[in-house]
């Protein structure tokens, strides 16, 4: 009898222990894992809070992210951040754009944030974009012209950044009345994503806000030609535009010096002609180039027409874009734009070109980016 109570007491000790080690077991394991839970939630405050630590650094610094560098790291009590910051330098971003990457880290465990920036500056839509539901008569003039959204360096070579389309509308009509412009293999010179020609419907352009933009870009110009008040919406631009004021070897602005210039006549350019930064021509102004134009930047007609005649050679590089003025356009009831090109015009899409116009430009416009979205 005293054999079986000790086997039995045995057992007893026995099943106790494996309940006492399953139990101390769940207790460790219930810890664990809410040092896990607590270490998760740290690491994702730890990126949240990263993602303000760089926002305010790139502020400080003027948005100089060249300076910045593309990685930087931040110590945060028991946690630390590893900053990734994606540029239009080194990946497919736009040139108005920043990505700010924030990888918290806690222990073992790490969360990341990404947070998109963007500046008050247009995103490309294409190489030429039009705004507005305006309806759009297009016209060129032979086969001597190029609208390429194919990312080109301004030395001619390809550049990094992604296809954007040859041309961009805002509203279907305006697209198929540019579509049906174009003259037999003429929509081949339509170069960019998805073939030729390369077109596409882009309904979010915002030409209100837009307009707002070009309002502080005329108000800072560098070089304004002809009175910002003269008129000429009852001009039609049929065919070559009319000869304007003259201008011979025209130096609006340059690669380490960027200028804004603001059009407000017709004009005429001889000679050898460059530009570097933004180019607004409004009033229905019409530019004849006699002689080669090279214009590297952001063109934007702020008008009803847009008419380019090119007597030598002009290459466009950054993007054009076509925005009605205020009284058309942006609102229920749009009006026509009439588009005339003439002579040998090539116009690139230059993802460089526009990051540089922006960077040059950020101190006289006050450029600074705000978030567009933000997600762990």
């Amino acid at each position: 009898m005293g054999r079986g109570l000790l086997i039995t007491v045995t057992l007893i000790v026995g099943v106790y222990s494996l309940i006492v080690i399953s139990m101390q077991e769940r207790k460790t394991q219930i810890v664990r894992q809410n040092v896990d839970r607590a270490r998760e939630i740290q690491a994702r405050n730890a990126a949240y809070s990263g993602v303000d630590l760089a926002i305010h650094d790139l502020k400080e610094n003027n948005w100089d992210y060249n300076s910045f560098g593309s990685q930087r790291r931040y110590k945060l009590g028991e946690s630390s951040v590893s900053i990734q910051l994606n540029t239009p330098l080194n990946s497919a971003v736009a040139y108005n754009q920043l990505r700010v990457i924030s990888t918290g880290i806690s222990g073992q465990v790490k969360k990341d944030v990404s947070a998109l920036m963007n500046t008050n500056m247009p995103t490309p839509q294409a190489a030429m974009a039009f705004y507005g539901n305006n309806d759009v008569n297009f016209n060129a003039n032979g086969n001597a012209f190029q609208i390429n959204g194919n990312d080109t360096d301004p030395d001619g070579g390809s550049g990094t950044a992604p296809s954007i389309p040859g041309v961009a509308a805002q509203d279907s009509n305006a697209y198929q009345g540019f579509q049906n412009g174009l003259q037999g293999n003429q929509g081949n010179n339509i170069k960019g994503k998805g073939g030729t020609p390369s077109m596409a419907v882009e309904p979010t352009m915002d030409p209100k806000s837009l307009q707002q933009e070009v309002n502080n870009w005329t108000q800072n110009a560098d070089n304004t030609i002809g009175n910002s008040n003269s008129n000429n919406n009852n001009k039609k631009k049929k065919g070559p535009p009319s000869k304007g004021k003259k201008m011979n070897s025209v130096q609006w602005g340059d690669e380490n010096d960027p200028e804004i210039t603001v059009v407000n006549e017709d004009i005429e350019i001889a000679g050898n002609s460059e530009g570097y930064g933004i180019l607004v021509v409004r009033n229905n102004a019409s530019i004849t180039v006699k002689g080669n134009f090279n214009f590297k930047g952001l063109l934007l007609t702020n008008g009803q027409d847009m008419a380019l005649d090119a007597r030598g050679n002009t290459k466009l590089y950054g993007s054009v874009i076509s925005l009605p003025d205020q009284n058309c356009g942006t609102t229920e009831n749009g009006c026509n734009t009439s588009v005339s090109l003439s002579g040998n015009i090539d116009m690139f899409y230059s993802s460089e070109t526009l990051t540089k116009t922006q960077s040059g430009l950020s101190n006289q416009l006050n450029i600074e980016y705000t978030k567009a979205n933000i997600y762990d």
